[in-house]
């Protein structure tokens, strides 16, 4: 028995390590950094600043205001792209946060199993396993007679 016990708690660990290695797999390598985009914005703004003293006449005027329009716009998209980049970085973090759970989930269904299988070759060890008898507790003192319900000794 005690062969048989050792052989199913050896098995257990071995899917329990499997199941770890599976759900921890490898780390990510890859990480998002925000980009700030003052230097961008001020650049943008100095030539529309440059652009906006040169401007003679009320269409180079228009032009010149297109033109900050388009540049700031430009920032704006790449704000959004960084926007969207950080959004899918998160979903695959709840992914691999989710799939960490089931896995710990699934190492703590087999200590379960292991305490179990444990429990069960111990009591058949002892004879308590399949007697289908309860359990009577005896009395600490004396030869294990106890005093009948109600009945006090002195």
């Amino acid at each position: 028995m005690k062969i048989a016990r050792l052989v199913g708690l050896a098995a257990i660990a071995v899917l329990a390590v499997i199941v770890g290695v599976i759900t921890v797999g490898a780390e990510e390598e890859g990480t998002s950094q925000s980009t700030t985009y003052e230097s961008v914005i001020g650049a943008a703004l100095a030539d529309y600043e440059a652009n906006d003293a040169l401007a003679e006449s009320a269409p180079q005027q228009q032009v010149v205001n297109g033109w900050i329009a388009r540049d700031l716009l430009e920032v704006m998209a790449r704000q959004n792209a960084q926007l969207i980049e950080n959004q899918d970085s998160q979903l695959s973090s709840a992914a691999r946060t989710n799939s960490l759970l089931q896995g710990t989930l699934a190492v703590l269904v087999l200590g379960v199993i292991a305490v179990a299988v444990l429990g069960i070759s111990m009591g058949a060890r002892r004879g308590n396993g399949d007697s289908g008898e309860a359990f009577t507790p005896q009395h600490p003192e004396g030869n294990g007679d106890s005093p009948a319900r109600g009945e006090t000794s002195l």
